[in-house]
């Protein structure tokens, strides 16, 4: 089951950091890169990243996975994927990524960055249409690869969803609900463009020496 993580709930938060922690430190074992950012979080990054938080949870209720994203105007990024070890190759990240792609319109960018030697995750987005469009030094012999594809348009009638079909309209309805509470509790503020790391911004490494 997959819903919304509620960035006030403090058991929520922490428990999403404990995935996050765990399912890091696997891709930093992956790439040989220990400085990933999502693995110095606080609890306060969530709520201040003004981004979309879904988790996947098992009949028990455990959090066995997690996604966030972020839409702009004319591309949504999916900012973090992650899946706490006890469960990979269950096919959770392939649910949470399609979750995350129905915030998308038809015709709009979908992109998503991971370290380049992170084999699953490459093998992940590969499989669902992304295409390499960037890759980016942001340390010795560490890289992101960029990926992105395109919303394809509905399918007709018969072939399976129809345009504005319940399920996309939600997902659309749910990431607007958490847009305006974010910026009703936090502001926007103008910020530069980072690169992002393991699905993830690295705002120090926009300013390093190893930014290309």
């Amino acid at each position: 089951m997959i819903k919304p993580i509620d960035l006030e709930d403090m058991q929520q938060v922490l428990e999403s950091l404990t995935l996050q922690q765990k399912a890091y430190r696997i891709e930093a074992e992956l790439i040989g890169f220990e400085e990933i950012p999502p693995l110095f979080d606080s609890p306060q990054t969530p709520r201040e990243s003004e981004e979309a938080f879904f988790g996947y949870f098992t009949e028990e209720g455990k959090l066995a996975g997690a996604v966030s994203c972020k839409q702009g105007a004319k591309e949504l990024t999916i900012c973090r994927m992650m899946v706490h070890p006890d469960y990979f190759r269950r096919g959770i990240a392939g649910r949470l990524l399609e979750y995350a792609e129905q915030f998308a319109v038809p015709g709009m960018r979908i992109k998503v960055s991971t370290g380049t030697n992170n084999t699953p995750a490459v093998q992940l987005y590969t499989k669902y249409g992304y295409e390499p469009v960037q890759r980016r030094l942001v340390a010795p012999g560490v890289t992101l690869t960029q990926f992105q594809k395109m919303k394809p348009p509905p399918k007709r009638k018969g072939s399976g969803l129809k345009r504005n079909h319940p399920s996309e309209r939600h997902a659309r309805s749910l990431l607007l609900e958490d847009c305006r509470c974010r910026q009703a509790r936090h502001p926007a503020t103008p910020s530069a463009e980072c690169p992002r790391f393991g699905s993830y911004t690295v705002p120090s490494m926009s300013r390093s020496r190893f930014r290309l």
